[in-house]
């Protein structure tokens, strides 16, 4: 047994060391000559990539073979090293490449072998002689090798496990350009992996050596922080309807600064006749765009305080915290995608530049003091990257603390089976009011993969209760309910939301996250329309600005009728309004029923907290601000007003119910938007929207594309006038075609003040 066992564990090990030598350093590297640079001394770079759980990152000094080293490495994995330089000026980094084949099945791997070449090496040429060594009996070697030295060497190596090919920088004929990139393939096999980002980094660093400005500040500030797309069009970092087609965050699978990327090292080599012991190592430990970039030296003989530890280094601790801040993963026909959000993201970047220019030229200032010296000691290095390092996670510490207090909360909004397209759509457009957050539509299998662990909120729009509840999956529902009462985050119900956070016995596919119950669950179908509902006292004190009405008015499609229940272990919940209207027109449903009944509520669930409502206010106009206020509600955010362009209750003054003869004239409403008359088709629709036909919203973007100009001025003026943001990508479809001149005016001018909903209350 202790023999199998002990068979079990190296299999483990041996696996592990697979992944983290192969599969893991999905990076990003370049090197270029000094004589591309702009002030003569060669460069190295790398973007480290790497799964989200091997990113705590710290740097360490080690005692090498033959050289003290520096070396990147992820905590808890010392045997590995990813980036470094010794004393005696020997630079390495690497980036996986599983098109090198291979089949060694012994020797060191990438790590291994990086981390072992710092201890041994002193040179190129010493590292081309390891290789040599190496090729036989092999390595677990499967990537691209990048160095540079104190002889001005800049080369790039692609190694296999029993052989190598060597791309030397200084050489104009392998060179031209005096630099050399690569990404996850090599050019000499016939593998793709990060070719986007390949092009993408060969374009900026050759722009760089063309205008004289190729160095490790540009490398920090604009190469590894680079946001473009396949095409190397920058990705816009503050939101625009227009650029970005209505999101607020970047896919950055194929970007050079990665939603993996947990580490940006650059080295800046030495000019014949200086010192080995210039050579400077900046290191960002997290994502670039979110990180500051702190100078060492392996002459120091150790490493700032600030990038190690034994539970990893303080600034990669504050820019993890940051990065979960910023960004989220999701999953697409059994892939990951990463983005970063993109509110406050510009300022953000600002402020890292800033931070980054003033360590830049603190260092520039000191190494030319130095460098002016004939004599200077390891101390003056020690002593000048402690105090810098101090000053710049000082900084950091105060911007992370302002930053994670107004962080933007990303809110999940559900949009599996069971979601109803369109209430998903009219949600996520509901919280794009608030600029203090960010909606993300999440699946089943995103719940499954750990995307709650990123979000804030999550909220259950209407649809099916039952069919969202089995499209999430035992899973996913107990992942939900962890969400909730044990990490204490935020839900919201959006009527079929309702019925799935119910706690109702005869609902066994609910959640149980509210102590209401389903009254008359028997006849869950009572009908549609616009219904009154009226707020509790606790009502108003969340929503203030409804102080004073009566009554309010929201649409309602089939919503619960909630009550108390009485087998639960949740506190009662706080009851914010209640049902005015007696609706009761399909399925077999009796009068009398849900007059009184809960139509609001709030509870504290566990650790966290859930707002019910049973109608849409995020389909009706004027009242979809209702939504972002419950999510910040949830959330424990300080409640913030919204504009009177999006708070508008005085616009509904009664209840509209669609009883058989309103459903049938809305159906021949319908029928005349299909007329020859123009007159004919403004009346219709003039007519549904007075009724307060839910869907004549959507009929209404199907005629921006009408052939009669006049038809479509009207309809864009209709849809800017109930705050129809979804339709301003068609909008901006039809202002592109437009020739009518009068037509066109009205359209922009639709177009202008749907945009100006977007974020209008930060």
């Amino acid at each position: 047994m202790r023999s199998i066992s002990r068979l079990i564990l190296v299999a483990m090990a041996v696996v592990l060391a697979a992944i983290l030598s192969f599969g893991a350093e999905e990076c990003t590297i370049g090197v270029a000559s000094g004589r591309v640079t702009n002030d003569g001394r060669p460069i190295l770079w790398k973007n480290r990539d790497i799964p989200p759980r091997y990113r705590n990152n710290d740097v360490r000094f080690i005692k090498g073979e033959r050289y003290n080293f520096l070396a990147l490495m992820t905590v808890g994995y010392e045997r590995y090293a990813w980036a470094g330089n010794n004393v005696a000026g020997f630079c390495l980094v690497n980036a996986a490449s599983s098109d090198l084949s291979g089949t060694s099945k012994s020797g060191p791997g990438n790590g291994e072998f990086l981390k072992m070449a710092l201890g041994r090496c002193a040179s190129v040429s010493d590292f081309e002689r390891l290789l040599q060594g190496t090729n036989w009996p092999g390595r677990r070697t499967n990537g691209n090798f990048a160095v540079i030295d104190a002889t001005g060497a800049a080369v790039l190596f692609e190694i296999r496990n029993y052989s190598y090919t060597r791309f030397d920088a200084n050489n104009p004929e392998v060179a031209p350009d005096g630099f050399l990139v690569r990404s996850n393939f090599a050019l000499t096999s016939d593998g793709s992996h990060g070719k986007v980002r390949y092009k993408r980094a060969n374009a900026l660093w050759r722009e760089a050596a063309k205008t004289d400005t190729l160095s490790a500040s540009t490398v920090l500030k604009s190469i590894a922080t680079d946001l473009a797309d396949e095409y190397g069009n920058p990705y816009p970092l503050d939101w625009n309807s227009q650029e970005v087609d209505h999101t607020f965050a970047i896919p950055t699978n194929d970007t050079i600064n990665r939603g993996t990327t947990a580490a940006t090292i650059v080295f800046t080599g030495i000019k014949e006749g200086e010192s080995p012991d210039f050579t400077t190592m900046w290191c960002a430990l997290g994502q670039p765009i979110l990180t500051p970039c702190v100078p060492v030296w392996a002459a120091a003989g150790e490493v700032p305080s600030v990038l190690t530890g034994e539970k990893g280094s303080s600034i990669c601790h504050i820019a993890m915290n940051l990065q979960d801040a910023f960004s989220y993963a999701q999953t697409e026909k059994g892939k990951i995608i990463h983005f970063l959000s993109t509110p406050n993201l510009s300022s953000t970047r600002r402020m890292i530049e800033s931070l980054n220019r003033e360590t830049i030229a603190r260092t520039t200032i000191f190494l030319t003091s130095v460098r002016g010296k004939a004599g200077y000691s390891p101390t003056q290095f020690a002593q000048f990257q402690e105090e810098t390092g101090e000053n710049v996670v000082r900084q950091y510490e105060c911007m992370a603390k302002t930053l994670l207090k107004q962080r933007i909360l990303k809110v999940g909004v559900y949009g599996d089976g069971g979601a109803s397209p369109v209430c998903v759509t009219e949600t996520v457009a509901a919280l794009e009011i608030d600029g203090g957050m960010v909606p993300v539509v999440v699946h089943g299998t995103d719940i499954q993969s750990g995307i709650l662990d990123s979000l804030d909120v999550i909220v259950f729009p209407g649809g099916s209760g039952s069919k969202e509840s089995c499209s999430m999956g035992s899973i996913g529902r107990e992942k939900v309910r962890e969400f909730i009462l044990k990490k204490g985050k935020g839900c919201v119900g959006i009527c079929a939301g309702g019925y799935l956070l119910s706690t109702s016995p005869n609902y066994p596919s609910s959640l149980n996250l509210i102590s209401a119950a389903v009254y008359d669950s028997a006849h869950y179908n009572r009908g549609r329309g616009l219904i009154e509902v009226k707020l509790t006292e606790a009502g108003g004190k969340y929503f203030p600005e409804l102080l004073g009405r009566k009554s309010i008015f929201i649409q309602y499609y089939d919503g619960p009728v909630l009550v108390p229940a009485t087998d639960t272990k949740l506190p009662a919940y706080t009851e914010l309004g209640q049902y005015v209207t007696d609706i009761h027109l399909t399925g077999g449903s009796e009068p009398g029923v849900s007059p009184g009944k809960t139509a609001l509520l709030l509870n504290k669930a566990g650790n966290g907290r859930v707002f019910t409502i049973v109608g849409h206010p995020e389909a009706t106009p004027g009242m979809r601000w209702m939504i972002p206020r419950m999510v910040r509600i949830v959330a424990g955010r300080k409640l913030i007003s919204y504009p009177e362009t999006v708070v508008r209750p005085e616009r509904e003054t009664k209840a509209i119910l669609f009883d058989k003869a309103r459903i049938s004239e809305e159906y021949r409403l319908f029928w005349k938007l299909f007329s020859d008359s123009p007159g004919e088709k403004i009346t219709a629709l003039d007519a549904l929207i007075a009724m307060r036909s839910r869907p004549s919203l959507r009929w209404a973007i199907g005629l921006l594309r009408d052939v009669n100009p006049d038809v479509r001025a009207h309809a864009a003026a209709i849809l800017a006038e109930a705050e129809y943001t979804p339709c301003l990508n068609d909008l901006a479809i039809a202002i592109r075609f437009e020739k009518d001149p009068k037509c066109l005016a009205n359209l922009k001018d639709s177009f202008q003040k749907l945009s100006a909903i977007i974020h209008c209350s930060k």
